[in-house]
Parts: C-alpha cells; sequence; structure tokens
C-alpha cells in the first residue's frame, strides 16, 4: 500500500497553522495532533497558544507572529506523509454492547446474589481476601453503599457474559489462586 504524501511550502504551513486550529488540521495531513505540532516544531513553525482559538472566537483580536527567520526557507518544502495508523480506533463490539447494560433494582446474577449473602450487614474489611469464600466476589463497600454497589457489579457481570466473557471467582489454595 503507497502511503499518501502532502507537499507544502513552510509558509503555507504556517498561514494554515494560524488559520486552522491543528486538532482540525492534523487530520487533512494523516497525523495527529500530537506529530503534526512536533512537525511544526521540527521546522520552527510557532504555533497558537492555548486558549487562542477560544478567545479569537469570542471576538478578541490576537497578535499573529510572523514566520521567523531559521535553517529552513520559507519557501523551502515540506513533505507530509501519512501516518499508517487508521485515522479513529474502531471500537470493540463489546465496548458498544456494555454501553446498553441495565442497572436493576433486584439482584439476579449467582455470583452477586452469594456476594450479597455472604456480606450481610457486615462492616468492610471483616474478611481479608485469603479467607474470603470461594463462591463470593471480594468487595470491601461501607454498608449504606453496598447495596448500589452489588447493583453495579451485577449490571456489569450481565454485561460482560452478555458480550461473551467469562465471569467467575478464583479458587484460593494454600499455595495461591488458581
Amino acid at each position: 500500500m503507497r502511503q499518501k504524501q502532502h507537499s507544502v511550502t513552510r509558509q503555507e504551513l504556517f498561514d494554515l497553522v494560524w488559520k486552522t486550529p491543528v486538532l482540525r488540521l492534523a487530520p487533512r495531513f494523516g497525523l495527529s495532533d500530537v506529530g503534526f505540532r512536533k512537525l511544526c516544531l521540527r521546522y520552527d513553525i510557532p504555533l497558537p497558544a492555548r486558549g487562542y482559538w477560544t478567545k479569537q472566537s469570542f471576538g478578541k483580536t490576537l497578535p499573529r507572529p510572523v514566520l521567523p527567520v531559521s535553517i529552513y526557507a520559507p519557501d523551502d518544502r515540506i513533505t507530509i506523509v501519512e501516518s499508517e495508523r487508521p485515522k479513529q480506533p474502531k471500537q470493540p463490539a463489546t465496548a458498544s454492547r456494555l454501553a446498553e447494560i441495565e442497572i436493576r433494582d433486584a439482584l439476579s446474577h449467582p455470583l452477586v446474589l452469594q456476594t450479597a449473602a455472604v456480606l450481610g450487614d457486615r462492616q468492610p474489611h471483616y474478611y481479608d481476601s485469603a479467607r474470603r469464600p470461594w463462591n463470593a466476589l471480594d468487595v470491601d463497600v461501607p454498608p449504606p453503599f453496598r447495596n448500589r454497589a452489588l447493583r453495579l457489579l451485577d449490571a456489569l457481570i450481565r454485561g460482560l457474559e452478555a458480550a461473551g466473557a467469562k465471569v467467575a471467582c478464583e479458587t484460593h489454595t494454600q499455595h495461591g489462586h488458581t
């Protein structure tokens, strides 16, 4: 696959940077905003300071510097090669499914129900993880927030399982976890 190239003069790039925010300009050249900023710094092209575009949008007139003298002439051509990385990372299928999970009032997942039974009305830290029952989640939440935490865990586990993940508690042995 041949990479796309863009060729601009140093003066043209300077003019573009002071007409368009880097966040909007960088994708036109197939670069990230950080990569585009580094390119400008490499060729001694000053960039607008933070807040420049916000101030300008509110009508404030801000000074624009001149292109500084450099080892690079204003008419020197800069060749920009687009990055091979995808322009926008693909969102995993599971993330979109997890966005749709519903937090219910009643607990339904067996692990969460078992955890609720083990916790009861006990205060946090009543057991350490080495003594935690093998079939309960390691939850350390004060009683006033316990119901909400368990409901969130229930929704999260249901969502993960709906997305194809398997959720289980680790079993403890004398020599560690299995």
